[in-house]
């Protein structure tokens, strides 16, 4: 066989440091040939060298590097400082560092070889250091903490006393005079030692140092040192200012480049420290003009350094972010190309071997190294994958990545940070391939050798179980223990990472070929060692390694009291979740809601009910068989038998165990480790809880369910579902009869009214199952009334809502208001009998329920049935609908009083057919008041023949006279044209008036043709008004008209003015417009007599409109004042008196005759008008005729 070490191209167990430290040179010349430019370092080397070299200046002077430990941040951070510049004290030139970089560059990357030749033709030093080495450790919480490093670094590199900043100062200035090297001389001469030793005692040699400064300088000076001290400031900008100083004294173009290593260790969190490394390179940018350079190193890119920021730290972190705007980050596989080339780098036939091996178990690869259920890690994709890093598989290092990362973060490792392992990738990568280099190729590194490499830095307290573990377990799996409880201590606190028994397989495959099940076996009961020790804690699936502090509360909890009723709780609260049992099932062919009583094991959860689920667990102690046994003769219980297993119920102790500890902790009274821990705690435990509801919620999944003494036979499916399922033969057994109710199982109760209003709206299965329920409910009162029990609707509702029947309370009350409507039973309230409009209301209202009794109806004589219910459809022209007699009867009565009650309206209307209703209102009365409804069915039959006639003769003829309206038009026209125009009918009409009263007077006006004879007598008569009045209108037309003429003929008219005039003729013209306005013959009249009285006032107006324009003088100016009289007043103008006007036919004629009969009467008349005439004419009065 060929061993791994056969394959390797190089001696995987040649020295080599795994950690390189920036202050350390000694194995320089190593670092250098070893060092790897990966694909990504290479790219980052350009992207920097390229912006250090960018002609014309530098645009930024910081770069940020980020790696975890182990990623090779340091050493190319080391790199870099050989690489730019001159390192003080180095036994490798600097040139010779250019050359074996340029040689490791291919040819083919002209861009970066370029870049490496043009930055090694500037002049610079680098300062590299270790930020952590340097600063004093009473002042690193300090603000200025970091400038005082790189002053420090500054004066030292300047060939000053960099620890005494003032002590640099009063060198730097004796230099400056060029007084330092005589000054140093003549100390040592006064002092007896070297100034480098003097300058440490500070003022205890200060008297020396006045002397020797007095000698060189010629000046005397009292304590120097003190008064440097007391005169000394530090600030950022005076740095600058002295590094840029520095600068301009060496060779034109050179550089000052500051290679600080774990910055970000050294920072933190605190944001003071990193805005005053972003202000030292801001000024040193400025000040210097690009020429000094900050270059540093930390575990987190610059973004993760500072967490969660307020606005205004976010704009000064920008600054920062803007200060190095050159990031380069080393992941995961840059590590892994290192690991590849500098320590498994294979030979050619080793190549060859790894790459048959791979195409051999490819497929295998693919399932043997993956986690299930968890986040992916990297696997072997390729063959020169598997021949890169083989006998390490891709995942390890990722993994070994963030368990670092875990373990930093929780303080695991030893140091002056906690939180940097001194052992790299690199070298742990060298160690556990130094011990597998013997090993047959086939073979693999596992993850727990990875601890190996790391122990020594690993806290005592936190890897005290794996030495305890190795002390205390024995016998043939002592080994494996061991090997899974350093990989569970590797993986404790890596994210989203859970420690499986499967993903604990892929961590500890040793062999390509390995039996994975078998292994799986192995680990699974190593890990019960493990747990029975205490050494981990299982939280459902994964496994957590205990320290020791964690482990002493895991057995405190182990230890504490387990509280059984948490337990039951726990249980019950579970096994209802699953399984959604509530007080209440619901049976699914009829949708009723049943009570169901739920019992734990020996103990009721709930009420009592008829019907009941009882859950069944391994803490009662019985078995199937025992509960098969148990539960004959039990109808309407289902036993849910549960099985745990013994880790479940473990899990179910633990959680309980834990939840109930850690709430009895005072936490703010404990030390934090303490505090945290039990907080880790209770996390795990809330994830154990999720754990162990699912696994009950699996068991009542797969729980056995028993019903009197048989297991019933459902399939597979949530337990809900299942457990549903299994009730619904429970139910049915229990309540045999339920099914008979489905067919209404979708009524509601607000049915109920449309039930009893034979509204045929049910289809047929509703009313099938109507029919069924309304025998068995009259059956049961017959029943009832045998057993001389008298039934309610409520004491019915109690009997069917109860085995075997187990109705819903609709069904009950649709099953009675349906035996009520085909005539079974009848409701009584209070002696009375309920009718069916009211019935719904009362059933619905349950305090009434109990109050309500039902009593079976007797049979009627079907032949008296039968004829009532022709009377009721010929007396109401519709078909019987009644489902019962008793309905019928009262269906008989109210269209009685409906109709008695519709002839009371027609008694007040105004037609002579009053006493013909009244009659037969009187008739249809006395069929209804003081009638018992036997009657009906009795001596109401003798009279029904009566009643229709009366309808037929009477009271139909009337109701088609009332309901056309052209009828009764007729009667109502004719009736008002009596009463308004009979004055205006002639006398020769008076038969046909007589006529017409008599016709509209007659009480049997509607029969026969008898509205033809009133329409024609209206419409004659109707016609010779109409004809009168136009004779009337016209003569009254013919007046005016000859008024009007005669009228504009005469003097009055003529010579009144023109606005009289129109006023006149206006007045005339609108009596002879308004003339058709007038209908009837009194109109006429009226409208003669008026305009009589109107043509006077227009004569009259027409005289005085005329004196008045007579009165009036011809010119306004020239009329004369009235002259004065003798009293000295004014004598008024006279007026002229308009004339009155009489009318001929008001003139009184004295003794004249009542009557003209002959011509003497005649002649002596005329006289008489005469005598009259004049002496009106006389008295000044114009007469008009």
């Amino acid at each position: 066989m060929t061993t791994i070490e056969q394959i390797l191209a190089k001696d995987i167990g040649r020295p080599l440091d795994g950690v390189v430290k920036a202050s350390n040179s000694a194995q320089l010349s190593t670092e250098v040939s070893e060092y790897v430019i990966t694909d990504e370092v290479a790219g980052h080397l350009t992207d920097l060298l390229e912006a250090y070299t960018f002609p014309g200046g530098p645009q930024a002077n910081g770069v940020w590097i980020a790696g975890f430990f182990g990623s090779g941040k340091s050493h190319l951070l080391k790199m870099l400082a050989y690489l730019l510049g001159e390192v003080s004290g180095s036994d490798v030139a600097r040139a010779d560092v250019v050359r074996a970089f340029i040689d490791k560059v291919p040819v083919s990357e002209a861009i970066l070889r370029g870049a490496l030749e043009r930055s090694a033709s500037i002049p610079a030093r680098s300062l590299l250091f270790n930020i952590d080495e340097k600063v004093d450790k009473n002042e690193k919480d300090q603000a200025d903490a970091l400038l005082k490093v790189f002053l420090q670094v500054f004066y030292d590199a300047a060939g000053f006393f960099g620890r005494a900043p003032h002590v640099a100062q009063f060198e730097r200035d004796l230099a400056r005079e060029g007084h330092l090297d005589a000054f140093t001389g003549a100390f040592e001469k006064c002092y007896g030692k070297p100034w480098s030793v003097g300058r440490e005692l500070d003022v205890i040699v200060e008297p020396f140092v006045e002397q020797a400064y007095e000698e060189v300088t010629g000046v005397a000076l009292a304590e120097p040192l003190t008064k440097y001290e007391s005169r000394y400031t530090l600030s950022i900008e005076s740095f600058a200012g002295e590094v840029a100083e520095w600068l301009d004294q060496q060779e034109s173009g050179t550089r000052l480049n500051f290679f600080v290593d774990e910055i970000g260790q050294f920072i933190g969190q605190d944001t003071k420290l990193m805005l005053s490394l972003q202000t030292i390179a801001e000024s040193l940018f400025t000040k210097c003009g690009g020429r000094a350079w900050v270059l540093v190193t930390s575990q987190e890119i610059m973004d993760s350094i500072i967490g969660d920021r307020t606005k205004e730290q976010q704009q000064d972190f920008s600054k920062i972010q803007a200060r190095f705007s050159i990031q380069l980050k080393l992941d995961s596989k840059n590590v892994r190309e290192v690991v590849s080339k500098r320590l498994l780098e294979k030979t050619t036939d080793g190549a060859g071997l790894l790459t048959g091996v791979y195409e051999k178990n490819a497929d295998r690869f693919r399932s043997l190294f993956a986690f299930q259920d968890q986040r992916t890690y990297r696997n072997y994709t390729t063959a020169d994958d598997f021949v890169d890093t083989y006998p390490f598989v891709d995942y390890q290092f990722e993994l070994f990545h963030d368990a670092m990362r875990g373990l930093s973060d929780f303080n695991a490792f030893t140091g002056r940070h906690s939180s940097v392992g001194e052992r790299s990738l690199l070298g742990v990568t060298k160690d556990i391939g130094s011990q597998l280099k013997a090993w047959d190729v086939g073979a693999l590194a596992t993850f727990d050798m990875f601890y190996d490499g790391i122990e020594n830095s690993v806290h005592a307290s936190v890897k005290q179980n794996v030495i305890s573990a190795g002390r205390n377990i024995t016998g043939p799996d002592r080994d494996l223990a061991l090997q899974v409880l350093k990989a569970l201590l590797m993986t404790k606190y890596i994210d989203q990472f859970d420690a499986t028994p499967q993903a604990l397989a892929v961590l500890l495959t040793g062999k390509i070929d390995t039996n994975v099940a078998a292994l799986h076996e192995d680990i699974e009961r190593a890990l019960g060692e493990l747990e029975r020790f205490t050494y981990v804690q299982r939280t459902g699936p994964s496994y957590h390694y205990l320290t020791n502090e964690e482990q002493d509360v895991e057995k405190a909890i182990k230890n504490h009291d387990l509280n059984a009723a948490a337990v039951t709780k726990l249980l019950n609260d579970e096994v209802v979740r699953a399984s959604a049992v509530t007080a209440k099932v619901r049976h699914d062919a009829t949708g009723v809601d049943l009570g169901l009583e739920r019992w734990l094991d020996e103990d009721r959860q709930g009420r009592t009910e008829k019907l009941g689920i009882r859950f069944i667990t391994p803490y009662s102690g019985f078995t199937v068989d025992d509960i098969k046994q148990q539960s004959i003769g039990l109808g309407g219980a289902l036993f849910v038998v549960l099985e745990l297993n013994d880790r479940t119920r473990d899990d179910i102790a633990l959680y309980v165990r834990t939840q109930s500890y850690c709430q009895l902790q005072t936490k703010s009274a404990m030390p934090e480790s303490r505090r945290r821990i039990i907080d880790s705690h209770e996390r795990g435990n809330t994830e154990r809880g999720r754990v162990v509801r699912d696994e009950l919620g699996q068991a009542v999944a797969a729980a056995e369910l028993v019903h009197n003494g048989t297991v019933i036979a459902i399939g597979g499916g949530p337990a809900k579902d299942r457990v549903h399922s299994a009730l619904q033969v429970v139910i049915e057994s229990l309540y045999n009869r339920i099914n008979e109710s489905r067919g209404v199982a979708t009524m509601k109760e607000a049915d109920l009214a449309r039930l009893l209003r034979d509204e045929n709206t049910f289809d047929l299965d509703v009313a099938s199952t109507l029919d069924q329920l309304a025998d068995t409910v009259t059956v049961q009162v017959r029943n009832a009334k045998v057993r001389q029990l008298n039934s309610t609707v409520g004491s019915l509702v109690d009997t069917f809502v109860e085995p075997p029947f187990g109705w819903s309370m609709t069904a009950v009350l649709a099953a009675v208001a349906h035996a009520v409507k085909i005539g079974r039973i009848e409701l009584v309230l209070d002696t009375r009998k309920l009718v069916r409009s009211e019935i719904a209301a009362e059933l619905r209202n349950t305090k009434k329920q109990r109050l309500i009794d039902v009593k079976e109806v007797q049979e009627h004589d079907p032949a008296k049935v039968r004829k009532l219910q022709s009377f009721y459809a010929e007396f109401s022209q519709e078909s019987d609908r009644s489902s019962t007699a008793d309905e019928l009867i009262g269906r008989v009565r109210s269209l009685l009083v409906d109709e008695a009650a519709k002839l009371e309206g027609w008694i007040s209307r105004p037609y002579p057919f009053t006493d013909l209703v009244n009659e037969a209102r009187e008739s249809i009365r006395a069929a209804v008041q003081g009638r018992s409804d036997d009657w009906y069915l009795d001596g109401f039959l003798s009279e029904v023949d009566g009643l229709l006639t009366l309808k037929d003769d009477l009271i139909d003829p009337i109701q088609t006279f009332l309901q056309n309206n052209k009828q009764y038009g007729i009667y109502d026209t004719a009736r008002v044209f009596l009463d308004e125009q009979a004055a205006e009918i002639d006398a020769a009409d008076a038969a046909e008036v007589a006529a017409l009263r008599e016709a509209l007077a007659t009480p049997e006006f509607f029969r026969d043709n008898r509205m033809r004879r009133i329409k024609q007598l209206h419409d004659q008569l109707a016609a010779r008004v109409q004809a009168a009045v136009a004779t009337d209108r016209a003569a009254l037309r013919t007046l005016i008209e000859q008024r009007l003429e005669t009228l504009l003929g005469d003097d009055v008219y003529r010579e009144a003015p023109d606005a009289a005039q129109a006023a006149a003729r206006n007045r005339i013209e609108v009596a002879l417009t308004g003339l058709d306005g007038h209908t009837t013959r009194g109109q006429l009249a009226l409208a003669r007599k008026t305009f009589e009285g109107a043509y006077q006032a227009i004569i009259e107006d027409l005289l005085a409109a005329r004196a008045a324009g007579e009165s009036e003088p011809t010119h306004a100016s020239s009329t004369p004042e009235p002259a004065e009289n003798k009293s000295g007043t004014r004598a008024q103008t006279p007026v002229k008196k308009v004339p009155t006007t009489v009318r001929i036919v008001d003139i009184a004629v004295a003794g004249a005759p009542t009557m003209l009969s002959t011509p003497a009467h005649v002649d002596a008349y005329i006289e008489q008008l005469r005598t009259s005439l004049h002496t009106e004419v006389s008295n000044g009065k114009t007469v008009l005729l």
